[in-house]
């Protein structure tokens, strides 16, 4: 074999296994997520779970208040009473067991067996010590009871269906981790014994729920102030109020599978982000300060196996008191706007996960008592409901989730504003008819008009008008021994614009007819061949009728078209039996109100 063809062979086997080996990463299907005062519990979940589907329909899912109704901790150390489950303080020595949980774990079966999209659910959990001040991490019985309680709710999660565990690991005020001097131990001992309990805390929950998902609300961003790359973390943390999470969270990563996902939720730079550069800039700064906090053997895993989630905070767009840090405007519309602008770049951030955190109102019936009721009413903003309160809530949401839903929405309600195709049922035609009629010579040019229409040489078919032939006694466009070809139309367009095209057409013979789209510059070119759509007329209607849609939204638009054009193209054998008819063809715009 000569060399140069050894050299080809090569260079192509190389080719061949290169592409066979390519992995490409997609982006995953955004979700959002529900958390606030209203966590619901399975029993309540089941109570009102028509209410919960109908009114929750931005959301994928939702935090869930897992509590056993038959076992309580009655009031010790100065705190209150609680259940086991979500509202127990689960950094204790009160070590559970899954009959605690029997009714609750039938109940989140059959919920989550029943939810159509409420399908990424977790199971809400914390880390207050139950000794305030004085949480021991050299406590091995402690430190038992705690990864038990956390193993079973993973248990419990996976079993009943929830996609895993919400961790809250803010503070609360109990000093979780918060080095105390006074039990005994130095710093560095207690460095290292709390990142030994990561190790221990990750491994038992992953060890009854492989491929969990842990979302968080703070992660690595609660110690960003000890991170500048030129003094140690563990300096700085020394004193920090959450400090030890940092040696707690390296620990987690020490353990960390392959399969287990972190979810970083950003609680307190989402709240506050108001505007598309914020989120660019808590994006950029996770960047830089995690690569400080996290021990340099685990930054390949840190990347891999934990996803950006992104908060946001539903109350601060209906707080009525101007002494307040998150108020706004009293202008519910303005509002609403900035939560529509705000949301959609959370969610966009986000790698998976998006995040709603909501406090004086409800997506559903709820009973607020106590001090929760008292910050509620302080709101002086209709309720219960988020859609009171903030009317287009629910729409705005999920406009920013998914616009293309967003606009199916309106498209189902049928709710139209002018339709921007001119002579759209072609019945404009009375420049050419002669007593009523037309007559054989007039020319779809000038019967049609503003309508063109377009076929090669080589095609030899003939378009006009027929009257009275469209699905409602309309006229219609009538193709016939048309090859190839097309009538089209440029309506109005706008890059601020959300467009929806309807067409309906019936067909003899061989046609075969397509609802298109092409895009000209500011010459009025044809160009952006790229951006070109089209959709088959699949949707059966009566007669022999099929009709074709098309939604346009920003992410089709060249970014310098000035024109569209729509266009309703036929192929065929160019037999005389070869006949489409067009009935009406809409082309609204959807922004305009």
């Amino acid at each position: 074999m000569k060399k140069s063809t050894l050299t080809l062979s090569l260079c192509t086997a190389c080719a061949l296994l290169c592409a066979q080996d390519a992995s490409f990463k997609f982006e995953p299907q955004k979700k959002l997520i529900k958390f606030g005062w209203d966590a619901p519990t399975p029993s309540h979940i089941l109570q009102y779970f028509d209410e919960i589907e109908k009114n929750m329909t931005p959301y994928d899912g939702m935090g869930i208040a897992f509590n056993s109704s038959t076992h309580r901790k009655e009031r010790e150390h100065g705190n209150h009473a609680y259940a086991a489950g979500s509202a127990a303080m689960f950094f204790s020595d009160w070590k559970w067991e899954r009959s605690f949980f029997t009714k609750e774990i039938e109940q989140l079966k059959e919920a989550n067996a029943k939810f159509k999209y409420l399908k990424y659910n977790f199971i809400n959990t914390n880390s207050m010590a139950a000794l305030k001040n004085r949480f021991d991490w050299f406590d091995d019985k402690t430190w038992d009871a705690i990864t038990s309680n956390f193993a079973l709710m993973a248990a419990i999660a996976r079993e009943t269906g929830c996609k895993g565990l919400n961790i809250d690991i803010e503070n609360y005020e109990r000093q979780t981790f918060l080095f105390n001097p006074g039990m005994g131990h130095s710093y560095a001992e207690t460095w290292d014994k709390v990142r030994q309990r990561g190790r221990e805390f990750i491994t038992a929950i992953a060890k009854e729920y492989p491929d969990i998902v842990i979302h968080t609300f703070f992660w690595l961003d609660q110690n960003y102030g000890s991170a500048d790359g030129v003094t140690s973390p563990y300096v700085k943390s020394e004193k920090w109020i959450m400090g030890l999470t940092l040696p707690f969270i390296n620990g987690i990563y020490d353990a960390l599978p392959e399969t287990v996902t972190i979810v970083e939720g950003m609680e307190s730079s989402g709240y506050r982000a108001n505007c598309p550069d914020d989120y660019q800039a808590i994006i950029a700064r996770r960047t830089k300060k995690s690569q400080w906090l996290i021990d340099p053997k685990n930054h390949e895993k840190f990347q891999r196996r934990t996803q950006l989630g992104m908060a946001t905070y539903l109350d601060r767009y209906i707080v009525t008191s101007p002494k307040s840090i998150w108020y706004i405007s009293n202008d519910p519309v303005k509002n609403l706007e900035l939560l529509k602008q705000n949301l959609t770049c959370a969610i966009a951030a986000a790698d998976e996960y998006a995040w709603t955190w909501g406090e004086a109102r409800s997506w559903y019936t709820w009973n607020y008592i106590n001090w929760m009721k008292k910050a509620c009413d302080a709101v002086q903003r209709p309720g219960p409901l988020w859609e009171d309160a903030l009317p287009g809530i629910t729409q705005a949401m999920v406009y920013a989730k998914n616009p293309q839903k967003y606009y199916q929405g309106i498209i189902k309600k049928g709710e139209f504003e002018k339709n921007l195709i001119r002579n759209p049922k072609f019945n404009d035609t009375k420049a050419v008819e002669v007593n009523g009629t037309l007559p054989p010579e007039a020319t779809f040019i000038k019967a049609a008009s503003p309508w063109g229409c377009w076929q090669p040489k080589e095609s030899t078919g003939t378009f006009s008008v027929a009257q009275r032939q469209g699905r409602s006694g309309a006229n219609v466009a009538k193709f016939q021994a048309v090859s190839q070809g097309c009538i089209l139309q440029a309506p109005p367009f706008s890059q601020d614009g959300v467009y929806f095209i309807r067409a309906r057409v019936k067909t003899a013979g061989t046609m075969v007819p397509a609802l298109s789209i092409g895009w000209t510059d500011d010459q009025g070119r044809w160009n952006f061949w790229g951006h070109n759509m089209s959709a088959a007329f699949k949707k059966e209607l009566e007669d022999g009728w099929k009709e074709a849609t098309m939604l346009i939204t920003k992410e089709h638009f060249p970014p310098e078209a000035k024109g569209i054009s729509i266009q309703i193209g036929v192929k065929s054998e160019g037999k005389p039996t070869d006949v489409c008819l067009v009935d009406e063809v809409e082309f609204y715009n959807l922004n305009d109100k």
